[in-house]
């Protein structure tokens, strides 16, 4: 299962359980800079996701994200 996100380029599905969006998507598909993937590097990984999931109770009180992401 998958929703639908918009931006500047056009729509994008996402996995409906992902707790990032289509530019997060874009980025992993256009950015190959290193040439290293994310997944060999744990602790960035999970650094990232402390700054969403510190970031998640700011977006819900301004309407950003809805308040279920945060349950």
């Amino acid at each position: 299962m998958s929703r639908i996100e918009k931006d500047f380029f056009g729509e994008r599905a996402i996995p409906a359980d992902a707790c990032y969006g289509v530019q997060t998507l874009r980025g992993q598909e256009n950015f190959h800079i290193t040439g290293i993937p994310m997944s060999a590097e744990p602790l960035f990984v999970r650094a990232f996701g402390y700054v969403n999931k510190g970031s998640g109770p700011g977006h819900a009180f301004a309407g950003v994200w809805p308040v279920l992401w945060l349950q």
